[in-house]
């Protein structure tokens, strides 16, 4: 934590349960060959720079969606342990 009280890390962007990518900025081009054909499931963690996960009320801070680029719906699923918003914004 910084002595103004924000916490610095990185996410890590896994696609399928394969790490990718680190993620430092507030978005990302996940390139459409990463995700082939069918359902792929696209998740992202919130890690520190020691890569120890950020953690809330005992959660690990994660999010995932589930996709497939053949469909109308691109999103099919989608998952979060903890809405931003909920951590006091």
């Amino acid at each position: 934590m910084t002595q103004a009280g924000y916490l610095q890390g990185h996410a890590h962007l896994f696609i399928n349960g394969k790490k990718v990518m680190r993620v430092y900025g507030q978005d990302v081009h996940i390139p459409a060959a990463w995700l082939g054909k069918g359902v792929k499931q696209i998740a992202l963690s919130l890690n520190s720079h020691q890569h120890e996960n950020w953690m809330w009320q005992n959660n690990m801070i994660v999010g995932s969606v589930y996709v497939d680029l053949a469909q109308a719906e691109l999103v099919l699923h989608q998952f979060s342990s903890q809405p931003i918003a909920h951590l006091g914004h």
